[in-house]
This record gives C-alpha cells, structure tokens and sequence, in this order.
C-alpha cells in the first residue's frame, strides 16, 4: 500500500474550508493508502492523529524543517499532497532537496492573487511548475490557474465534496444562546463563513433592507455565523445593519450541530460573494453543507458558485452583484419553495457531490 503525506497549513479542528479539505482527503485516502498528515499546532487532543509541526497559515523556516525532517523518514514512493500553495512550497523544497514527488491542490484565492509577475509569484510559479500535477477545486480556479500559471503543471479539477455527516438531523435544540433565541414566528436568513468582505456581508444586508422594505409584515432576522478575522469590518456589519433597520445577529463560530440546526431553521442561505483583487470564492463549501440539510441558497454568480448551486433547482443564482437582483432572487426562491419541494432537490444535489469522488480523482485517476 502506497504511501501518502498531506501537507495542509489547515487541519481539523480548524473550520476553514482548506482545513475541511485536507482533513476529509486524509480519511478518505486512509482505506487505500497509508497516510501521513503534516499539519499546523492548535494544542490540546485534537493534535492527536498527525505531525503538527507547522504554524497555522505561517510558512515558517522553523515548520518547513520540521516538515523535510519528517518526509525524509517516509518511503522514497510516498507521494506528498500539498493542500495549498505554503504546504506546495515545502513539496518544492522536498523535490529540490531530495528528488520526493509531490501534488498540490490549488484553491481559488491560491492562484488568483498572482496575476501580476512579483517576488511571490517566482515562488508560486516554481512550485506548479515543478509539481507532477495540480488540481483545483472548481473548473473556475482552473481558468484562473492556467491563466497565471502557463506552461506549469497540468490542471485537474477536482470539486470538493460534503462528508456523510451533513445528511444527518441534528437531535435536541439550539446551544447558542443566540441562536435558542430566535423568535419562532421569524424568517431566518443566515449566512455561514469567516467574516471577510469577499463574503459581501454588507451587499447582503442592503439586499435584506430591500427585501424587507417589500414585506413589511414580516419579521426578518439575519444571522450570521463565522469567525471574526477583521474587527473592523466585523464592526462595519453591525453598523451598516443598524442604519438599514436590518435585524443581524452576529453569532460567531457555532458547533457542527448547531450549523445544521441553522440551516434546517433558515429559510435560504445567503451568499453575496464577490470578487476582490486577489480573493475569490473559488467553490463555496458552505452552500453544499446547507443544501445537504435542505437550506436552498440565494448566490451571486462569483468565482465557481455557479458549479455548486444548481439554478432553479438548489437555489437561485444572481449575474449581478447589485441588492435589488438579489432581493428579486430572494423572493423568487419563495416562489419556487411554494411550487415545488426544494428541501428534497438541495439534499439530491448536495449527494452529487463526495469527498469519495475528490479524493478518487485525486489519488486514483
């Protein structure tokens, strides 16, 4: 059985997307390979089950000698798997150093930002270029890969999928407190992720005004879970809500169970993503892990969202980034939930998608 180490500067117990990413792959793989995962120190018993070695988002010389120490120990036919462009740069560094192979995976903001030529760009250049293949989360990142990447690594997109977990009710009520506190006559409108602006938080909220200004008798309630990354813009949300008259409650990161209980309380999923210099939403996990509990999403049609929500079907995509679309779109997928069972085509949907499949096309093809 052929040996594989994960590289990721994410790792469970993290909630980010690379973090899911990596961790799915590692137990997806671990059925046909013998895996080996080098990841970033969080403390405690979750440190338990790989090498952490590596600081969280810091490619560090401290954690990259670590990391070649440890993958100088593996099989000389292990095949190490960066899960994003620090964790390819210590593969680069391995190949250079000791002849080792190595895959990366490249997300959406991974090549993005690297549009123009730059001192970074040298680095990132050299290690797709000297990978044996790349893969991307979306057929988007692709094109954006082989536009700033040409004549590096071949390109191969591999979707990300939604674990087996997300399919399952959540038993008993809410833990947040604020979330136990939803009014139970209110229509939840939530909106799950880091809090950064590629989200479109504040697009979302004057979507919301508008769709409230349209109806006045109901009572509308934003919630938003996610980790703070910026204090400022965190502050920007509550502040641009006020001064829309929109009812948001900034929850913070909330437990699996509790995200599930969301999304089954939620009348749609919001996601105003838009794209920055640099940043973009390369897939859209959190639209998946949604739909697998039956919350059809309203999205704006940035980066790869249009390969995870089926229009008309899943959810409602939006061309423009502009709140009276989104509103429209919102009162469009109450249309289309009073038509027809929407809940049963997002769960149908979200099953299309497996890190069953990703890892198959990753390690296997």
């Amino acid at each position: 059985m052929r040996q594989l180490c994960i590289i990721a500067f994410e790792f469970s117990p993290f909630p980010g997307g690379i973090a899911s990413y990596a961790s799915s792959m590692a137990k997806e793989a671990a059925s046909y390979r013998r895996v080996t995962v080098i990841a970033p120190r969080y403390g405690g018993e979750a440190d338990a089950g790989a090498e952490r070695v590596l600081a969280h988002h810091k490619l560090t010389l401290r954690g990259t000698v670590a990391a070649l120490r440890r993958i100088h120990r593996l099989e000389r036919d292990a095949v190490l798997h960066a899960a994003d462009i620090r964790a390819g740069m210590i593969g680069l560094c391995a190949r250079l150093l000791m002849g080792r192979r190595y895959v990366v995976m490249a997300h959406g903001s991974d090549v993005s930002k690297f549009g123009k030529w730059s001192f970074s760009k040298l680095g990132a250049y050299a290690t797709y270029r000297l990978a044996d293949r790349v893969f991307s989360n979306s057929e988007h990142t692709k094109e954006i890969y082989e536009r700033n990447f040409v004549s590096c690594a071949h390109c191969v997109a591999a979707p990300l999928g939604v674990g087996s977990e997300w399919f399952s009710a959540p038993s008993g009520a809410f833990e947040n407190d604020a979330l136990a506190s939803l009014p139970d006559e209110a229509e939840v409108i939530c909106t799950v992720g880091r809090l950064e602006p590629r989200k479109g938080h504040l697009l979302a909220i004057e979507a919301i005004a508008d769709y409230q200004r349209r109806n006045p008798a109901r009572r509308i309630i934003y919630v938003v879970g996610g980790q703070a990354i910026d204090e400022e813009y965190e502050a920007r949300i509550k502040r641009e809500a006020v001064e829309r008259g929109v009812d948001a409650r900034l929850v913070g990161r909330i437990s699996g169970e509790d995200l599930k209980r969301l999304y089954r309380r939620a009348a749609m999923q919001l996601l105003c993503a838009v794209s920055m210099p640099g940043k973009v939403e390369g897939f859209g996990l959190v639209l998946l892990e949604g739909a697998a509990q039956g919350c059809p999403s309203v999205a704006t049609r940035a980066g790869g969202i249009g390969e995870v929500v089926l229009d008309g079907e899943s959810g409602i995509l939006v061309e423009r980034p502009v709140p009276s679309d989104i509103a429209d779109a919102m009162a469009r997928l109450g249309a289309l939930k009073a038509g027809t069972d929407v809940a049963r085509k997002c769960v149908d949907h979200a099953r299309s998608f497996s890190w069953a499949e990703t890892a198959r096309r990753t390690y296997l093809e």
